[in-house]
């Protein structure tokens, strides 16, 4: 025999507990919303080139000139290195300022690089749009002005994404690649893209 009153109970836990996920997925969102915000509004009109930081590793600070978009990129440690890592951010939308940990990975062999994308950070907002390929040939522009023939790849979410086209294009470019909650590489031309 159903015990009713233990059947309320729970049918009205499961609802509370729908309640908290859904004020948890709530929340998520205006952080996110938020987090938006905060960086959109902090973008600068002209980036900054700084001054080599005295303590701790080198730290140089470019912009990279494309056709539709001027790039800010942050180099740690020596860029003449014998090994140079390419660090692509999540998003698209979000800036690299969470991938400086990464600049601890710098020594006299490997400089590391990281650079905020297209409308991104304190890059510009592209004239020509967001299109795969114009991310794939901000990021040879990047390793152009880096100087580096052959460069490892670390790319993250959105940021795999780019760095797997990226390899399809310039495979003679790419000594490694490491991806990081990407997604899995896939046909792009099935999806149209190109």
């Amino acid at each position: 025999m159903l015990n009713l009153k233990k059947y309320m109970d729970i049918k009205c836990y499961r609802g509370t507990i729908y309640k908290i996920i859904k004020i948890l997925k709530l929340i998520s969102l205006i952080c996110l919303i938020a987090g938006s915000l905060l960086s959109a509004c902090s973008k600068q009109s002209e980036p900054i080139i700084s001054e080599p930081i005295i303590s701790g590793p080198i730290i140089n600070e470019i912009v990279v000139q494309t056709d539709d978009v001027t790039l800010h990129v942050r180099i740690a440690g020596n860029h003449e290195a014998e090994e140079i890592l390419i660090a692509i951010h999540g998003g698209p939308g979000n800036s690299s300022d969470y991938m400086v940990s990464l600049e601890e990975l710098q020594n006299d062999e490997i400089a590391v690089v990281t650079y905020d994308q297209r409308g991104a950070g304190r890059s510009s907002e592209p004239s020509e749009g967001f299109a795969l390929l114009k991310y794939i040939e901000d990021l040879e522009a990047v390793r152009k002005a880096v100087g580096s023939e052959k460069v490892h790849l670390f790319g993250h979410s959105w940021g795999g994404i780019v760095a797997m086209r990226y390899a399809t294009i310039y495979p003679q470019r790419v000594k490694s690649i490491v991806l990081m909650g990407s997604g899995p590489p896939i046909r792009f031309n099935s999806l149209g893209i190109r």
